[in-house]
């Protein structure tokens, strides 16, 4: 017997629904358990596992063992939950004179890698001229 989960790896963010199906190749009936990190989750004994609004606790590896009259199978598949960035310490407003250089800094928090596009008055701003470090990733 063998058996796969469909799909095998899933990043998402949270509060998605997501769902692993396992697919054995023997003869039935089935007997699934879902695990995750090495731990059997409760109630989780059907081929189709759904978890939903996932959260980063979410984030492992879940693994289902099939069963039959005749032999056993194995496969995992993992799952990663990524929250989206928080601005912690939103830009200042800044005073000038005209032709003066000036800076504007932001601070975020994520669990992923953060890309970052300045914008100003709703339109993106572009490296050039007198700009720089509009675009980018931290």
């Amino acid at each position: 017997m063998s058996v796969v989960i469909v799909p095998a790896s899933v990043v998402t963010n949270a509060g998605a629904q997501v769902t692993f199906q396992a697919q054995a190749t023997s003869s039935e009936p089935y007997a699934f358990q879902w695990s995750k990190d090495s731990a059997a989750l409760t109630n989780a004994t059907n081929a189709v596992l759904v978890l939903d609004n996932v959260q980063t606790n979410h984030t492992g590896q879940y693994r289902v063992v099939v069963n039959n009259a005749v032999s056993a199978a194995t496969n995992s598949a993992s799952l990663t939950v990524v929250t989206s960035p928080v601005i912690t310490v939103q830009p200042l407003s800044q005073s000038r004179y005209r032709g003066s250089n000036v800076t504007f800094s932001v601070t975020v928090s994520s669990l992923a890698a953060v890309t970052y596009q300045w914008q100003k008055d709703g339109a993106a701003l572009t490296n050039g001229g007198r700009m720089s470090g509009v675009t980018g990733a931290a």
